[in-house]
């Protein structure tokens, strides 16, 4: 539902801005890169900045605690889970009680599946039984 909210403010603040911004009739000669700055530009400057934050907070997440746990490191796979509950309720102190994490067996990790239909029939098993408990 946030999501749905977010989607309908965007869609409200962007012909807003565009005509806050648009409306100008100022330019500006950039002679190193031998162009005309116009306020057409500027709009699309800042209609980029959104994507490009994100893109830049991406890069402070973590990765998964499951992928982490399969490459091995059950310790940063902990301390994932933790960060996790820390950002979640917002408190310094983790007062998550987990100590450890008991590694089950391991992925299997299928074969080229290219040519062969029983390799490509077990590979689609394999991706069913892993998506179907999602839902």
């Amino acid at each position: 539902m946030a999501a749905s909210f977010v989607f309908g403010i965007g869609c409200v603040l962007l012909p807003g801005l565009a005509w806050v911004v648009l409306d100008h009739s100022w330019e500006f000669t950039v002679p190193v890169l031998n162009i005309v700055y116009r306020p057409w530009r500027l709009f699309l400057v800042i209609c980029g900045l959104p994507g490009l934050i994100g893109a830049f907070a991406l890069l402070r997440f973590p990765e998964t605690p499951k992928f982490v746990l399969n490459k091995g490191d059950p310790e940063r796979a902990l301390e994932t889970i933790q960060w996790m509950h820390r950002m979640n309720v917002g408190t310094k102190e983790p007062a998550l009680q987990i100590e450890l994490i008991l590694e089950g067996e391991a992925m299997q990790k299928p074969d080229d599946a290219s040519g062969d239909p029983k390799k490509l029939k077990a590979l689609l098993k394999l991706i069913w039984n892993q998506t179907a408990p999602l839902f």
